[in-house]
C-alpha cells in the first residue's frame, strides 16, 4: 500500500539490535539480541539484486552493464543466508507472494508501465545496443553484501530481470532452506505477520515493506528493515556481528498511548500533511474511529485478515508466483501479468510468441478445475503492446483442440530432443539446444504466419554462438535485433514453463479424473494420456538460471558444445529456418519488414472464438501448422535424410 510519511513518523522510535548469537566479547554489553527471523522473500531478492547492481557500477569502466544474471543473484542470495546462519540467526520462514488482491491491480499495472518506460528510455538513449562491460566472476560476496552502498541514481539502466523472484524460489528449493520457503496464496506480508503472531520467541520480520509495522505481530513480533542491516567489527578483528534497526510495535503503541499502530496508520493514510502530534491525537480518539468506521474497515482489511496455515497451501510448492496466482485464485476471469522482457520496445511484444502454448496451459487448468465450472472460461493477459500496457482476452480451448495442440507440441519437442536422448550423457550445451531449438522453430512459424520476417539461420547461429570460438563469441557485438530475437525465444520458453508447471499441478493434484464433464468424457482418455506423456518431457526443462541466459553467457555456453552437438544443431536449425519452400528470404524481406515494426496497441494475440470458424474454413491453419508449400514442421524435416 505504501502509507505516505509513515516511515518518517516512526523512524525516530527504532533502535539498534543485533541479529543472531554473536560471540559475547564482540558485542556491546547492553545490546538487544534477536535470534529468529521471518523473511519477506521478494524484499530480500530485490535487496540482493540492488547490491549487485551497485557493485557493477563501482567496478565497471563503462557506463553500460547488463543486469546481473539469475545465477549471480541466486549465489549471492545463498551467501547472505549462509552469513545469517553462521552468525547464529535462525531463519523460521521465507515467504513469497503467490497472488495479490484485485485492489492491487492498478499498482501492478503502474509498475509494469514504469518498466516499459525504463526500457524505452534506455532504447532511446542507446540507438545502438551499447557494448556491455565484461565483469569478473563474483567471488568476494562479503564485499558485495556488506561493503557496497546502494545509492539512488538517475543513471539510465535496463529493468530488473523478469523472472528474478521465480528463479530465487527455484534455487532455494534445492538448498537446506527448502522446507522454510513458502509460496503463499496471497501477499507475503500477511503470512509474515501471522507467523510472527504465532512465534513463542522474539522474532523479527526482515523486509523493506514499512507497512508491516502496523500489522498485528503479537507480543514477540518485530520489524527489521533490510536497508539498515550492516556488519560491525570489534577487537579481535575476526569477530563481527550483524546490526540492524528494529521496530517494536508493542512498545510504540504503549509510548503513543494508542490502541494499535493500525489506527495511527489509518490517520496518516487519511492526512499525509498533518503533524505527528495531530495524527497521534486523532489515533487516540476512539469516537473518531467509530464515525469513520466504514473507511477504517476498508483500510484495515489487508492488515487484519487471517491467512490460512502454511500446511494448507503446500500445493503451491515449486510453482512460480505468476503460476501460483492463477492456480490459487480461480476467479472469473483469471488474470496474469506478463511483465516486459528485455526486448526492443519499438518492435512487437515478445509475449505474442508462445501465446498459443499459454492458451493450452490455461485451457488445461480451467477445464480440469471444478472451481472454474460455470465461469466464462477465459484468461486476461496484461502485457506490453505498442507503447502501453494493455490487456488481451484468451479464450479457453475445447478439449478436442487441446488434445490436438498438445500432441503437435509433444511431437515437436520429441523430434528436436531426440539427439540428446541418443547420447550416453547429456551435456549442458545439448540440453540447452534441446529447448532453444523448438522455441526458435515456434518463433519462426509465428512470424511467417503473421507475414513478418522470420529469423535467418545466420542470425540464429550468431545469436546462439554456434560456430564461434569462446573468445570470438565473447567479443561479438550485440545488436537490438539480437536482443529482440532472444526475447522472442525466451517468451516461448517461459510459456512452456507455465505449461510445465500447470501440467505438474494437474498430475500431482489428481484433478483430471475428478473434473472432466460428462460431455467431454469421450476425450478424457486421450487428454489424460497426453498429459502423462507430456509431463515427463516438460519436467526436464532446465531451471531459470541455466535456461534464461543473457546473450554473452548463452554464446559462451553454446560455443563450448562439441563438434557433434554443433553439427546436429546446424543441420536441424538449417532445415527448420531455411526450407526450400519456393519463398526466398528476399521475398520475406521486401514484403514484411514494415509489418515487423507494427504492433497493435490492443487486441488478442490469438484468434478469438468468433474468428476460428472462418479461419478453419479459409485455410485450416494455426500456429503449429505448416506455413509453406513444403513442410516446415520440425519432426517432418528432421525425418529426412541429411543431404
Amino acid at each position: 500500500m505504501g502509507i505516505p510519511r509513515l516511515s518518517q513518523d516512526l523512524s525516530p522510535y527504532a533502535h539498534r539490535v543485533i541479529l543472531g548469537a554473536p560471540h559475547q566479547t564482540s558485542t556491546p554489553p547492553d545490546a538487544t539480541i534477536i535470534k529468529d527471523l521471518i523473511i519477506d522473500g521478494p524484499s530480500l531478492v530485490y535487496w540482493v539484486y540492488n547490491k549487485l547492481v551497485a557493485h557493477q557500477r563501482l567496478n565497471s569502466i563503462t557506463s553500460a552493464t547488463l543486469p546481473p544474471t539469475y545465477g549471480e543473484i541466486n549465489r549471492t542470495l545463498h551467501h547472505l543466508l549462509h552469513d545469517f546462519q553462521a552468525r547464529g540467526v535462525n531463519i523460521q520462514h521465507i515467504f513469497f507472494d503467490g497472488g495479490l488482491p484485485v485492489s492491487k491491480r492498478p499498482v501492478r499495472l503502474e509498475r509494469m508501465e514504469k518498466l516499459r518506460q525504463q526500457l524505452q528510455v534506455y532504447r532511446n538513449f542507446y540507438p545502438e545496443f551499447p557494448p556491455a562491460a565484461t565483469l569478473p566472476s563474483l567471488r568476494d560476496f562479503e564485499k558485495i553484501l556488506w561493503d557496497t552502498p546502494v545509492l539512488s541514481t538517475r543513471k539510465i539502466t535496463l529493468p530488473t530481470p523478469p523472472f528474478m523472484v521465480a528463479s530465487a524460489i527455484e534455487s532455494l528449493s534445492t538448498t537446506e532452506w527448502k522446507d522454510r520457503v513458502h509460496v503463499v496464496p496471497g501477499e507475503a506480508d500477511a503470512f509474515c505477520a501471522l507467523a510472527a503472531q504465532q512465534s513463542t520467541s522474539v522474532v523479527a520480520i526482515l523486509t523493506n515493506d514499512f507497512d508491516l509495522v502496523i500489522h498485528d505481530l503479537g507480543p514477540n513480533g518485530r520489524v527489521v528493515l533490510l536497508h539498515s542491516i550492516e556488519t560491525k567489527h570489534r577487537v579481535p578483528p575476526n569477530l563481527s556481528y550483524i546490526s540492524a534497526l528494529s521496530f517494536d510495535p508493542k512498545l510504540m503503541t504503549a509510548r503513543f498511548k494508542i490502541s494499535s499502530l493500525l489506527s495511527f496508520g489509518f490517520e496518516r493514510f487519511l492526512d499525509s500533511g498533518a503533524s505527528f502530534s495531530i495524527i497521534q491525537e486523532r489515533a487516540r480518539d476512539s469516537s473518531r474511529l467509530e464515525r469513520l468506521r466504514n473507511e477504517y474497515m476498508m483500510f484495515a482489511e489487508p492488515f487484519v485478515q487471517s491467512p490460512p496455515s502454511v500446511a494448507s497451501f503446500s500445493y503451491l510448492k515449486n510453482l512460480d508466483p505468476r503460476t501460483a496466482e492463477i492456480v490459487s485464485d480461480l476467479g472469473d476471469p483469471l488474470h496474469i501479468y506478463l511483465i516486459p522482457l528485455l526486448e526492443d520496445p519499438q518492435r512487437d511484444s515478445s509475449w505474442s510468441y508462445g501465446a498459443k502454448i499459454r492458451q493450452i496451459a490455461y485451457s488445461l487448468l480451467l477445464k480440469t478445475s471444478p472451481d472454474a465450472v460455470g465461469g466464462s472460461l477465459h484468461m486476461v493477459e496484461f502485457a506490453r503492446k505498442g507503447q502501453r500496457i494493455t490487456s488481451a482476452s484468451v479464450t479457453c480451448l475445447q478439449l478436442p483442440e487441446v488434445t490436438e495442440k498438445m500432441a503437435e507440441l509433444l511431437q515437436l519437442l520429441e523430434a528436436l530432443g531426440s539427439f540428446s536422448e541418443q547420447t550416453p550423457t547429456v551435456s549442458n550445451e545439448s540440453r540447452l539446444l534441446e529447448w532453444y531449438m523448438p522455441a526458435v522453430c515456434l518463433v519462426q512459424r509465428e512470424k511467417s504466419r503473421l507475414g513478418k520476417t522470420p529469423p535467418s539461420s545466420e542470425h540464429v547461429f550468431k545469436l546462439l554462438g554456434l560456430g564461434l570460438t569462446t573468445k570470438l563469441s565473447a567479443s561479438t557485438r550485440i545488436t537490438w535485433d539480437d536482443v529482440h530475437l532472444l526475447a522472442n525465444i525466451q517468451a516461448v520458453l517461459y510459456s512452456i514453463r507455465i505449461l510445465a508447471q500447470i501440467t505438474e499441478y494437474i498430475v500431482k493434484s489428481h484433478r483430471l479424473s475428478d473434473s472432466i464433464s460428462t460431455h467431454d468424457l469421450v476425450h478424457h482418455e486421450d487428454i489424460s494420456k497426453l498429459i502423462n506423456n507430456l509431463h515427463p518431457k516438460l519436467s526436464t526443462l532446465p531451471p531459470v538460471e541455466t535456461l534464461f541466459l543473457d546473450i554473452p553467457h548463452l554464446r559462451a555456453q553454446l560455443s563450448n558444445a562439441d563438434l557433434k552437438t554443433q553439427g546436429w544443431a546446424f543441420t536441424s536449425l538449417g532445415r527448420l529456418l531455411d526450407p526450400d519452400s519456393g519463398v526466398t528470404q528476399a521475398d520475406h524481406d521486401t514484403s514484411a519488414t514494415a509489418a515487423e515494426e507494427r504492433d497493435p496497441a490492443s487486441g488478442d494475440w490469438i484468434d478469438t472464438t468468433a474468428n476460428k470458424k472462418k479461419e478453419r474454413k479459409r485455410k485450416r491453419q494455426d500456429n503449429f501448422d505448416t506455413v509453406t508449400t513444403r513442410s516446415t514442421n520440425g519432426f517432418d524435416l528432421l525425418s529426412e535424410e541429411p543431404g
